[in-house]
């Protein structure tokens, strides 16, 4: 149970990042709305 509880705390933690940069690297470059939120409605 612990091993797995700490697995799924370190799969949000490593979305949670990915989705961040996704959406830093969405601000700097030209993304449509439309793909901003589909990215974020992706993230759990």
């Amino acid at each position: 149970m612990k091993r797995s509880l700490a697995f799924g705390v370190i799969v949000i933690a490593v979305v949670g990042l990915l989705g961040g940069s996704a959406l830093l690297i969405a601000g700097q470059s030209r993304v449509s709305q439309g793909a901003i939120q589909s990215l974020v409605i992706r993230t759990p």
